[in-house]
């Protein structure tokens, strides 16, 4: 250690003083590009992870109000009365009044909300009314899984995303995975037990319509899945649409990454209080990456910057200082070889100037001292040898 400080001390100062420099100037800059890119990247993330989960908010606000729309349909069409003497039991035959009174009455409501795709009344004998969707088949209805779980949900709306395998069609003929459907179980309020179902079937681009248009990013996107982690939509194509998810969300909104294909994803997620269903935001790890990549890239051209600038000025400035110093040290060399006409030259005015003009001075007094003995001896000599003569 003892040796390199000893090497180090022996280097010329102009060296010393760019070294100075350069620890002064870029070292510094380097650090700080080390900080400015951590800290933009934090920031960065922070950001995008607030936003998206701001958006994700809004839609699934959007959603939630959709549905309980349709929820309030089907407490204003159970209070009906015809509705109320059908679930009854208590309209056994319906004649062509009522039977157009009830078809006009549930296709108000497809007219005024153009996203109802139909609307079906059960009661507990397997009878239907509506003006939209008709049975398949024979089978009796109430056994259909819609219709259990409406029950075992005891009169509090069920939301089923794209329902499989029922024996229901519309006029229309909207497939299964064109609708999302909210059954809700008419209750007894005396005896508890079930008087009925109201299904309502409401379109699928309802949730298209909130979610297609959101972007998040270049390419990410957002895309809704059922309580089983089953996707309800999701852009097309969609890599992620054939992934399952419900083993990852552990709380009601949260970040996790996937890796599909080889290529690493971020998902943000929010559950549904209401609905039940999951919002997912999904953008590709090399985004973010790419934007942060873009933030450095100007940060690195800065510290390039002050480092060219810090090295230029460095050597300017040791060349300024350790020139009129070499100057003077050249003068001295020559004076200490026994060169009295050796001068300094420098017109600096700093403390080496200062210095400059002092050697010179003192050289000029030397001489004057060294002419002066020469003239003392040279007379000492003379009266010597005129002593001599006269003793002679």
């Amino acid at each position: 250690m003892m040796h390199k400080l000893a090497k180090l001390n022996s280097l010329p100062i102009r060296f010393k003083l760019v070294i100075h420099f350069l620890l002064i100037s870029i070292l510094p800059s380097l650090l700080l590009a080390v900080l400015v890119g951590w800290a933009v990247d934090r920031i960065i993330e922070q950001q995008v992870n607030e936003n998206t989960l701001q958006l994700i908010d809004k839609v699934n606000s959007t959603i939630e109000a959709h549905i309980e729309n349709v929820q309030n349909m089907t407490y204003f069409i159970s209070l009906h009365s015809n509705i109320q003497q059908f679930l009854d039991g208590t309209l056994e035959h319906l004649g062509p009044d009522e039977e157009y009174e009830i078809s006009k009455f549930l296709q108000n409501f497809t007219t005024l909300y153009p996203e109802i795709a139909g609307i079906l009344v059960v009661n507990q004998q397997g009878d239907y009314l509506s003006n939209e969707l008709y049975t398949r088949s024979s089978f009796n209805l109430n056994q259909e899984s819609w219709y259990r779980q409406a029950v075992e949900n005891k009169g509090i709306a069920k939301l089923i995303g794209k329902p499989q395998g029922r024996r229901i069609t519309s006029h229309v003929h909207y497939r299964e995975d064109e609708v999302v459907t909210v059954v809700r179980a008419i209750i007894d309020s005396t005896t508890g037990e079930e008087k009925g179902v109201i299904l309502i079937d409401l379109k699928l681009r309802v949730i298209e319509e909130a979610v297609r248009d959101v972007r998040l990013g270049k390419s990410g996107y957002l895309m809704v899945v059922d309580q089983k982690g089953d996707p309800i939509y999701s852009p097309a194509p969609s890599i992620m649409y054939e992934q399952s998810f419900d083993h990852r969300f552990s709380q009601n909104y949260g970040i996790f990454t996937e890796e599909v294909e080889g290529e690493r994803y971020q998902l943000m997620y929010q559950q549904s209080a209401f609905t039940g269903w999951t919002l997912i935001g999904v953008f590709s790890t090399d985004q973010s990456v790419e934007e942060v990549q873009q933030i450095l890239f100007y940060v690195v051209t800065f510290v390039f910057f002050v480092c060219f600038v810090g090295i230029t000025a460095s050597y300017f400035l040791s060349y300024t200082i350790s020139r009129p110093i070499n100057q003077l040290m050249l003068a001295m060399q020559k004076a200490e070889s026994g060169d009295l006409t050796s001068r300094y030259e420098g017109e600096e005015q700093d403390e080496v100037g200062r210095l400059g003009r002092s050697f010179n001075t003192m050289i000029e007094q030397i001489g004057k001292l060294i002419s002066l003995t020469e003239r003392q001896e040279r007379k000492k000599r003379e009266a010597e040898l005129h002593s001599l003569q006269a003793n002679i």
